[in-house]
């Protein structure tokens, strides 16, 4: 059980990185992608989607599937050029 203190920390990170998530897939769908990238997109938006429905019951694993979404994210932003 998380206190309401934790409770803020952990939504206000998760908003920070969902956003942080769409900023870097908005950019990388302006590129050429190829397969391997394509497919890495859906599983980000997999993460994001299982974050967002999970956000309500468990808040932990919510931001978990958020920073994989992210870091994912992030490396693909780096590599797709």
């Amino acid at each position: 059980m998380l206190t309401a203190s934790e409770e803020r920390g952990y939504n206000q990170a998760l908003d920070a990185l969902l956003k942080r998530v769409e900023r870097n897939l908005d950019t990388v769908r302006r590129r050429r992608l190829n397969a391997e990238q394509k497919s890495t997109v859906e599983r980000i938006q997999a993460f994001v989607r299982q974050a967002v429905d999970l956000r309500a019951a468990d808040l932990v694993t919510a931001h978990s599937l958020a920073t994989r979404a992210d870091l994912l994210a992030l490396d693909l932003a780096r590599t797709a050029r």
